[in-house]
């Protein structure tokens, strides 16, 4: 039996897609492209999940397999399906898109913000980024109550740098009853190497490094071995210390 469609609007794009406060959403180059590809609105009809689009102007259009290839090729077995998430906030159907948004970025234009979301959604929806790295809400919300255990256990660098900054760097030390061990003896003193102790790692090292180009600091976890604070940043690369450039390389 035919379907009696029941449409509801998914997305309406808008020429605001194309301004320099989108660019930061993860799903901004497709809705750019469906943009420029004139598909303007979409709706799903509630009973079968079927797709229909239509641009400024024209009718309704069905929206088929091989005109979501033309913006999003083969990445997915369902076409439909990926083509749509993007146009969904957590279940919420959005009736203008990009809808009312806030966003928060730092001076290089990441999404940003050190005391609430850097994205507020409709309906409550919120995101937050620490420098343009996504973090959990708490961090922010309560940062006074983060245990060093939490940085231990988190193992992707972008996202303990990120801790590692709103905690700041005498707080982390201080947690972790760090001793520093050896540092060079550049203006700076970058790298920095460190023993600590954890109840579950036990004795451990880590050494702090500065990225040349931004000045950022990162924490590296490195073996107990490690003597100088030159050995922990070659063991980085799995050189000895005797092959270890750093005017080579970037840490």
């Amino acid at each position: 039996m035919k379907c009696q469609h029941s449409w509801k609007e998914v997305g309406r794009l808008s020429e605001q897609i194309n301004t320099d406060l989108y660019s930061s959403l993860p799903s901004s180059k497709l809705l750019r492209s469906l943009w420029n590809g004139k598909i303007h609105i979409i709706q799903i009809c509630n009973k079968c999940f079927n797709l229909q689009y239509k641009s400024l102007g024209s009718s309704w259009k069905p929206f088929t397999q091989d005109i979501a290839k033309k913006f999003i090729g083969n990445r997915n077995d369902n076409l439909m399906l990926s083509l749509v998430i993007p146009l969904i906030a957590e279940g919420h159907f959005i009736q203008e898109w990009p809808p009312t948004i806030e966003l928060k970025h730092d001076i290089r234009k990441r999404l940003h913000c050190e005391d609430g979301p850097a994205v507020n959604w409709p309906n409550h929806i919120t995101r937050y980024y620490w420098h343009g790295i996504n973090i959990p809400s708490h961090w922010i919300i309560n940062k006074d109550k983060i245990n060093i255990q939490e940085f231990l256990n988190e193992r992707n660098t972008e996202r303990r740098k990120a801790l590692f900054e709103i905690l700041g760097n005498e707080r982390v030390l201080r947690m972790l009853n760090a001793t520093l061990i050896d540092d060079t003896k550049n203006p700076e003193n970058f790298p920095k190497l460190y023993e600590a102790f954890d109840p579950v790692l036990m004795t451990f090292r880590m050494v702090q490094v500065k990225e040349p180009g931004t000045g950022d600091i990162y924490c590296h976890f490195v073996s107990n071995n490690c003597k100088t604070a030159k050995e922990a940043v070659a063991s980085l690369w799995n050189l000895r210390t005797s092959e270890f450039h750093p005017e080579n390389l970037k840490v």
